[in-house]
């Protein structure tokens, strides 16, 4: 595909995200082609890690506030010359102008030629890297101030150097497959929360995306962080689940694994998204997951289950690195309305645990008002459930960050 193609798809991303749209959802439902796919959204991941970086340049290179389209564009052209070698600066650089100049005129292609020279020519940037560049201007600042009250400075560093890096393809074996013999990968040692779960990573992804054993549901790509909650449920006794917030349906696979004798119910809001959750279960071959609308599940009797799943939608500043451009669109109102449908959605679903039965929450989320302080205030206001477990995971190179809390009823 033409360059000039990549560049105006990687700047209309940049716009879709900053409208309130995800990164996620603009490759899925707007590139939906493997190829311009894989090159856009190699500029578009890279740009989101390195937002900050990218920024601080645009700032120090012109003396006024540059307009959004002409920034879009300056924004994917440092990114390519800071963070990839697959085009040229000087290719780039030329595309960029053109591009400009056919858009806007020859006053603003000069302008943007004038930036990229700047940048080009910049002594800390010559040699491709950024020496130097403090870890701290990688995120918002909005992030790092919460970050720095709520953890431990070592905490925080170990944070920021797991957002800065290019996270591992992982995928984990399902019932037993042994991955080693037939892949190019290695198994993930040195994650002490797994013990029953085994995950790998591999430097070449594309053969396991076409590998038999992806093809026949025996690997699932997924990050090690995603187990933590199956790790802390592994040796109960149950004989009915309900998995409440269920799309995509990796949790859903989790659960039919541990509790292969179980009734399991997956539901969730979204019907579109219960849809891949069919087609995962299917696809995986478990006899024991009964998909069902959400109308249909919340309509079933109280005290239903020996054990109900709220995987609840959250903030996403544990899964940073998978997800970079959410910590861009992170505010307090947007934490406030997730936090109040985390709490609506407890409400909803604590009715369908009989007594004895155990309620797991779970975010991707290492907010405290989304963790800790939700399942406290849910505890205050409902005490016949209590803690029995609990464990959060900071973003580390080697997983995600996790949130999990095992609450037994009592009554």
């Amino acid at each position: 595909m033409q360059t000039e193609e990549i560049l105006r798809l990687a700047v209309r991303g940049i716009e879709f995200c900053e409208n309130g749209g995800t990164l996620d959802d603009y490759l899925d439902y707007y590139l939906t082609e493997a190829e311009p796919r894989r090159t856009v959204s190699s500029i578009l991941f890279n740009y989101f890690r390195n937002k900050g970086v990218i920024d601080s340049y645009l700032k120090r290179f012109s003396s006024g506030k540059t307009k959004p389209a002409i920034r879009r564009v300056l924004s994917v052209v440092f990114t390519q010359i800071l963070y990839q070698s697959v085009v040229p600066s000087a290719i780039v650089a030329d595309v960029a102008v053109s591009f400009i100049k056919k858009k806007k005129g020859q006053g603003a292609s000069g302008f943007v030629n004038a930036m990229i020279r700047q940048l080009v020519n910049c002594q800390d940037t010559a040699s491709g890297e950024n020496k130097g560049i403090d870890n701290e201007i990688r995120v918002p600042s909005i992030l790092l101030e919460r970050w720095k009250k709520n953890f431990s400075p070592e905490e925080v560093l170990t944070i920021l150097e797991a957002i800065k890096t290019i996270p591992l393809f992982t995928f984990r074996s399902i019932s037993g497959g042994e991955p080693e013999n037939k892949l190019k990968c290695e198994k993930i040692e040195g994650v002490s929360f797994l013990k029953r779960f085994h995950f790998f990573s591999t430097e070449e992804p594309g053969i396991v995306l076409t590998s038999d054993m992806m093809k026949e549901g025996k690997i699932y790509i997924q990050d090690p962080a995603t187990a933590l909650f199956g790790e802390l449920i592994a040796e109960m006794d149950v004989e009915t689940v309900l998995d409440y917030c269920s799309a995509p349906g990796g949790k859903t696979i989790l659960l039919a694994e541990i509790f292969k004798k179980s009734k399991i119910i997956a539901t969730d809001r979204s019907l579109s998204r219960l849809e891949r959750v069919r087609e995962n279960i299917e696809r995986f071959g478990f006899e024991n997951v009964e998909i069902m609308n959400l109308k249909t599940a919340k309509s079933m009797p109280d005290d239903s289950f020996d054990l109900v799943l709220l995987d609840v939608p959250c903030s996403n500043t544990g899964v940073i690195r998978h997800r970079p451009d959410v910590m861009w669109n992170f505010t307090i109102k947007s934490l406030r309305d997730i936090v109040k449908l985390q709490s609506e959605i407890l409400e909803d679903a604590l009715s369908k645990v009989r007594p004895g039965g155990r309620l797991i929450y779970s975010t991707c989320s290492i907010e405290p008002e989304e963790n800790r302080k939700q399942i406290n205030f849910f505890i205050e206001r409902h005490p016949e459930f209590t803690i029995e477990k609990e464990q959060m995971l900071l973003p580390s190179l080697l997983h995600d960050g996790a949130f999990v809390a095992v609450l037994k009823r009592y009554k």
